[in-house]
């Protein structure tokens, strides 16, 4: 059974999708902070990279975004179909300073949300998402998302886009365009030609940088691109969000409207489904398996990095066996945390090393099937002979535990602090170059209350070592204020 549970409040709006009684995916957005991925801006280049094909572009965000050479020009979506929706985007053979040059104003579309460290990527490729159908203005040609395989299907869609296709724009079918009528697609068209003559309209009598067009809030937008037949159930915590989910529904795909149902306990929804429980797992860096093996996710700047461990886990028979059982499991479980922690990116899992060629074949196979859930494009390459394999996925907004936390105060994000020992040696070195350039100064110092335990403790021995180079006794003043890896020697 598959339920897609939607929770709206004044703070923040959670989704999360439920598959066979686990929770596979979570999103959560702040209405004061929300995700600018699919909002169009009326920018102006602000700096021409030719040294990198580039241009920064202020659009009104904190930080100006990046703008890609290849990003400028639309394609042929007949030629070069994604999945779900979007064209890809192919290199132009112009540089990027014959294309724009500083002062320009052009309209972009945010496809990657800043990082702490970089700016949002943009495209000046505007594409309009509706439930069946994707409108790419100053494109040409149809497309059809590669999800959909069956090839009658296909060339149905195809006749039917090509016959509704506007003039100057291209029209790519989506997943949820199987199996529809004519006349779902064009209605459904008929909205995104309307808005794009709004964001036209509203283009022209505004000042760069402004914003133009802004995509609905997160759970319209999770019915719009997510919502299928395999959905059994919609729960919905809310009666403001869940009304404009019956009058969106009504409007585009009545046949789903009675799988929607508001909840009846507010506040509960996701506390009922245990989704917090999972979210509060999420935070952790290592996940349990099954049989006693374990999962150990580690997030880097350029990439994730997950370990595969057998655990607790001995087997009955030979090491190969053993293996292959927490492979398989991890495989399964690997697959659900990339989704469930929106993992982006190149993502490396080191399975645990296994001999056989057909071992290694079926565990990649389990995870390349498990993979193919996700609703973010996910490419995968072979197992290497020690067991490792390469995941790029898809990265647009930003993963989960990135929203939820933010870097240690005390070890700046690098999740480990020094040693005491460590911390009592560099107090040393510090008071003894203190006591060479100042011989006649007193001081006093300031200490964590862990480091002051541990030089009095099981590092006396360099406490003594100190008060004899000093002549003098040493003063330690506690001061739980500091971070465990600092000391402040304060002069007399």
């Amino acid at each position: 059974m598959s339920r897609l549970l939607i929770e709206s409040g004044l703070h923040e709006a959670r989704v999360a999708l439920v598959e066979g009684g686990r929770v596979v995916e979570v999103q959560i957005e702040d209405p004061s902070d929300r995700s600018s991925v699919g909002n169009v801006y009326k920018g102006r280049i602000s700096k021409v990279l030719p040294g990198i094909e580039a241009a920064f572009a202020s659009i009104g965000l904190e930080r100006d975004a990046f703008l890609y050479a290849g990003d400028i020009y639309c394609t042929d979506p007949a030629e070069e179909e994604n999945q779900d929706g979007l064209a890809s985007k192919t290199r132009r053979n112009k540089a990027i300073d014959e294309l724009v040059s500083e002062g320009d104003e052009l309209l972009v579309q945010v496809v990657k949300d800043a990082l702490p460290s970089k700016g949002a990527r943009i495209t000046a490729q505007i594409s309009v998402p509706g439930r069946f159908v994707v409108l790419l203005p100053g494109a040409s040609g149809v497309g059809v998302s590669r999800r959909l395989s069956d090839c009658e299907e296909r060339e149905r869609l195809v006749s039917v886009l090509e016959a509704c296709r506007p003039d100057g724009a291209g029209l790519i079918a989506r997943t949820a365009a199987a199996k529809r009528s004519a006349e779902e697609i064009q209605r459904d068209l008929g909205r995104l030609i309307r808005i794009w003559s709004e964001i036209e309209r509203s283009s022209k009598g505004r000042k760069a940088p402004a914003l133009v067009y802004e995509e609905p809030s997160l759970p319209l937008r999770i019915i719009r691109d997510q919502l299928s037949e395999e959905l059994d159930e919609i729960q919905v915590d809310g009666k403001e969000i869940f009304d404009d989910l019956v009058a969106y529904l009504d409007e585009l795909d009545p046949e789903l409207r009675d799988r929607l149902s508001l909840f009846d306990k507010p506040g509960q929804l996701f506390e009922t489904a245990h989704v917090d429980t999972a979210i509060q797992k999420a935070l952790r860096g290592r996940v349990w398996l099954p049989s006693g093996g374990y999962i150990v996710i580690n997030p880097t700047e350029a990439l994730v990095a997950v370990d595969i461990n057998t655990g607790r886990f001995t087997g009955s028979g030979d090491i190969e066996s053993t293996a292959l059982k927490v492979n398989a499991e991890a495989a399964v479980e690997v697959a659900r945390q990339v989704r469930f922690r929106d993992l982006s990116g190149i993502i490396v899992v080191d399975f645990i090393d296994m001999g056989r060629p057909k071992n290694r074949k079926e565990v990649l196979e389990i995870f390349c099937s498990e993979l193919e859930k996700d609703h973010t494009r996910t490419q995968v390459s072979g197992m290497s002979q020690l067991g490792l394999v390469e995941v790029t996925r898809k990265r647009s907004r930003t993963d989960l535990i990135r929203r939820l936390t933010e870097p240690c105060s005390c070890c700046h994000g690098r999740g480990r602090l020094k040693a005491p020992k460590t911390v009592c040696l560099e107090l040393r070195r510090s008071l003894l170059r203190h006591k060479e350039i100042q011989p006649d100064r007193a001081f006093h110092v300031l200490i964590h209350p862990q480091i002051a335990e541990a030089i009095e403790g099981d590092q006396s021995s360099i406490l003594e070592e100190i008060e004899t180079r000093l002549g003098a006794p040493l003063e330690l003043r506690r001061e739980a204020s500091l971070r465990p890896d600092e000391f402040e020697i304060v002069l007399e």
